[in-house]
């Protein structure tokens, strides 16, 4: 199996290394490079060719927000994931607007970290679970509505629980394992999630999380 190339993109060389080290004892990931400044990153990507980059929100003195937007446009077929130590549900969400395919946070854990690279490498979009509440399965109060939202229109509990799934970045099939549902039955309710309020990317999720208030802030 040919490893997954991991570029690096952060300004503090300790982090750098320990990430690197950890990573690399991973079968299927290999560290191809890292990078410290804004500048250097997309020449990094260009001449080591990576399948994932890891990309600091903050480099120094520069954005990983604008690096992300640039590597979008010059290389569309590497995916982005941002690792940031700011846990804040609007950052995520100018990253994914930014064309980046997943937040994760530095205070998550290695197999986080892990589960997110794979899981933006099969085209899935990632979010750190520490940014979503823990609330999928049971709200002692009402949830807000939206404006223009009736009561009829609201999530059921089921589909609320595949919503905050899928928003993490879990495929149909990780869904369906976790709440012990077959995969047709996940895709029978996100068919029904898109009809009903036009959610059909995993990004679209995230941002009706964020608007519904179920994220931390």
């Amino acid at each position: 199996m040919t490893p997954v190339r991991v570029l690096l993109a952060d300004d503090h060389a300790l982090f750098r290394q320990s990430l690197r080290a950890v990573l690399d004892a991973e079968p299927d990931l290999e560290v191809v490079g890292d990078a410290d400044t804004e500048g250097a990153v997309v020449p990094q990507v260009e001449s080591l060719r990576p399948d994932v980059v890891l990309l600091d929100v903050s480099l120094g003195e520069g954005d990983g927000l604008r690096v992300a937007a640039a590597v979008r446009a010059a290389h569309p077929e590497v995916r982005i994931l941002m690792l940031s130590m700011h846990n804040q549900p609007h950052l995520a969400e100018q990253a994914l607007d930014r064309g980046a395919d997943g937040y994760a946070l530095k205070e998550d854990t290695i197999d986080d970290l892990v589960y997110a690279i794979r899981s933006v490498l099969r085209g899935g979009r990632y979010l750190s679970p520490t940014l979503l509440r823990a609330q999928a399965r049971a709200t002692p109060s009402p949830e807000p509505r939206l404006r223009g939202e009736s009561r009829r229109d609201e999530l059921t509990g089921r589909q609320r629980e595949i919503l905050l799934l899928v928003a993490a970045g879990k495929t149909n099939r990780d869904v369906a394992a976790e709440l012990g549902l077959s995969p047709k039955t996940v895709e029978n309710h996100r068919a029904n999630i898109a009809r009903q309020y036009g959610l059909t990317r995993a990004v679209d999720y995230v941002r009706y999380a964020i608007r519904k208030g179920w994220m931390e802030a």
